[in-house]
């Protein structure tokens, strides 16, 4: 496997630098099954809140991008199963959220503890930290 950062991913989806946007179609070219991209948890966040500040894209957009990356056997993305229910339940402005709350879901957790209303209010897999 070969490992990406962040600023690979974000050329290959944007093509926004010509010249790096070329070396990265010509990595993900180059992948195959059995020599797959490796993307891990950092750098695919990284790149969501990238992609969401910096150019603005729309969440339908980033989701399906996303998916695609996920399916292609060439890609192996770290913690997909947390990716992929992050993906189904459809990704939004809190995405960071639902990743740290669908990963202790899938990690076998029976509860989540937050101090964060607006995510205990969201995700009813959270609940709020406080004194009875």
């Amino acid at each position: 496997m070969t490992g990406i950062d962040t600023n690979v991913l974000v050329r290959y989806l944007t093509q926004d630098d010509k010249e790096q946007a070329s070396l990265a179609n010509e990595l993900f070219a180059s992948a195959s099954a059995s020599k797959r991209l490796y993307i891990s948890t950092f750098v695919l966040l990284e790149t969501i809140w990238v992609l969401r500040s910096v150019y603005e894209t729309d969440f339908i957009t980033l989701g399906e991008s996303l998916c695609k990356l996920c399916a292609s056997p060439r890609i192996c993305v770290q913690d997909s199963k947390v990716v992929e229910a992050v993906l189904k339940d459809g990704i939004d402005k809190d995405y960071m959220d639902a990743f740290v709350v669908k990963a202790a879901e899938l990690a076998g957790c029976d509860s989540f503890f937050t101090f964060d209303t607006r995510l205990a209010t969201k995700h009813r897999a959270a609940t709020l930290l406080k004194r009875c």
